[in-house]
């Protein structure tokens, strides 16, 4: 079984896909980390901007023929603070959605810290 993993955080975009062996073991097939910017601006006006809204989808997108490519049976996407915190998150969740039919859940700041640690 091969699984993707997607990490939106406010500053980068974090893409892995893993080929699970019959015990269960991972071995990483792919990684990429891109600098997407999407908390630029979102902690002074309190919205995501345009254009980090158009660099992530465009993440989102190359991702998603990274999958198709690699043959992901399982996608897994979470997003963290600048999505909790801004007015329009819904608005880039819902384009990624569309346009790629991944679906991004937003964790709490709990579920982050005990991600990170």
């Amino acid at each position: 079984m091969r699984i993707a993993l997607i990490d939106l955080g406010t500053n980068a975009v974090r893409f892995d896909v893993y080929e699970l062996s019959g015990r269960g073991e991972p071995c990483r097939l792919h990684r990429e980390r891109l600098a997407v910017r999407l908390g630029e601006g979102v902690f002074v006006r309190g919205r995501l901007a345009p254009a980090a809204i158009r660099r992530t989808l465009a993440a989102f997108v190359s991702f998603k023929k990274t999958c198709h490519r690699l043959g992901v049976d399982r996608m897994t996407a979470f997003g963290t603070s600048a999505l909790r915190d801004s007015a329009n998150s819904e608005l880039l969740l819902g384009l990624i959605k569309r346009r790629t039919g991944i679906e991004v859940r937003v964790i709490s700041g709990q579920e982050e810290v005990w991600l990170i640690v």
